[in-house]
């Protein structure tokens, strides 16, 4: 296995790199900053604000700062929700149960062999992260969850994927890391 999977729950990316991987300006991301809407979480950001302190984020950081931006771009219209939602996702996982499998933080669930994709869900100031196995109806329980006529959805699958690319990992290595398969 690639030593960068084991790596990447551990770096820290300048304010630069971080932009670069969600595709939002770094003026942005130091606004998000400044509003404290990035929660910041196991080892998060450091630095901000101070003459020649350079700010960095984690993994879970970026994660989040990605997925808020994603949310964003689906519509929902506000940006502390966005934050809210994402953070959910990005810095909390989740136990195996009989119908769900295993999820990481900052990482979608673990298939195992299933055929499925996590998805971010939000009304307003509330959101579930579920496990969608490709033939269920999972709308009936998110309406029953979230309440109200709709909600926002994301596959957060593409989106991690296209983050860990963007920040120079294998997302099958970092998967397979995260929950223990190919471990040496």
């Amino acid at each position: 296995m690639n030593d960068s999977a084991r790596n990447i729950f551990n770096a820290q990316y300048p304010t630069v790199a971080a932009s670069d991987a969600v595709g939002v300006p770094a003026d942005t991301l130091r606004t998000w900053q400044r509003r404290n809407l990035i929660i910041g979480h196991k080892g998060g950001m450091t630095g901000g604000g101070q003459h020649g302190v350079v700010r960095s984020f984690s993994f879970f950081n970026v994660i989040e700062i990605g997925l808020a931006k994603a949310l964003l771009d689906c519509g929902l219209g506000d940006v502390s929700h966005a934050f809210a939602a994402a953070a959910h996702l990005a810095h909390y996982g989740v136990g195996a149960g009989k119908m769900h499998p295993r999820r990481e933080p900052g990482c979608p669930f673990d298939r195992a062999g299933r055929t499925g994709e996590t998805l971010l869900c939000v009304r307003g100031d509330q959101s579930e992260v579920v496990w969608h196995q490709v033939g269920a109806d999972v709308l009936p329980v998110l309406y029953h969850r979230l309440g109200g006529d709709g909600f926002v959805i994301l596959r957060a699958d593409p989106v991690f994927e296209r983050i860990v690319t963007a920040l120079g990992y294998d997302h099958r290595e970092v998967l397979n890391f995260a929950y223990g398969r190919g471990r040496s």
